[in-house]
């Protein structure tokens, strides 16, 4: 089950109206319709508020699947809370260091630990359309803090004199390492010792609201 489809039976087993819900949160119906068909997300503290509506922890949204709809009390209070991770999210980020990541987050996702790999991570949403269209702007990717450059990775760089957060793909080669983006418009960059770019991280998930 998606998170929409979770709301929805949530809602339903509760014997809700999608009106009695949106107005417990105070949004719109049009909102609570467009997140049950997955046309959209709810953002983390109406995710909090609905989960606390329907007494249930919120790991229940993070959860890739409920094992059974006909004893859906027993899978929910089967997630152990504890298997979660609480990411931060930076957005629209400027003169982020990745030993402050923590201290400039705007928001929380969770995630369940075995999905995931060690390290310290955090959600980017993308400022700029670099690389589209795999990544287009305004998506969220999930980045695995680290210095190191991998070729065919693509990372989260830092431009010094500036403070501005881009991603760029890794091609390694012998002697110089290229900084490239999918949007043929940007040009690429040679990432060399003493340059002004500042690795942070890694991607290793895109994230795209419809």
């Amino acid at each position: 089950m998606n998170v929409g489809e979770k709301i929805k039976f949530l809602r339903k087993k509760h014997h809700m109206t999608q009106a009695d819900l949106a107005k417990l949160l105070n949004v719109a119906t049009t909102s609570v319709s467009a997140w049950e068909g997955n046309k959209n997300r709810p953002l983390m503290d109406k995710l909090t508020a609905i989960a606390e509506i329907f007494d249930v922890p919120i790991g229940v949204f993070f959860t890739p699947d409920l094992p059974s709809l006909q004893n859906y009390r027993t899978d929910i209070e089967n997630i152990n809370e504890e298997s979660l991770v609480k990411i931060p999210v930076i957005q629209a980020p400027s003169h982020v260091y990745p030993m402050h990541i923590e201290e400039r987050f705007t928001d929380y996702e969770y995630e369940c630990k075995e999905k995931i790999p060690n390290g310290n991570l955090f959600y980017l949403y993308v400022s700029d359309d670099c690389m589209e269209p795999r990544i287009p702007k305004g998506s969220r990717v999930l980045i695995l803090q680290q210095n190191d450059l991998e070729d065919h990775t693509i990372v989260a760089v830092r431009m010094v004199e500036n403070g501005r957060i881009t991603l760029k793909r890794v091609r390694v080669q012998p002697e110089y390492t290229i900084l490239a983006a999918d949007n043929l418009q940007y040009a690429p960059m040679l990432y060399k010792e003493g340059c002004d770019l500042e690795v942070i991280g890694k991607v290793i998930r895109i994230v795209i609201d419809l």
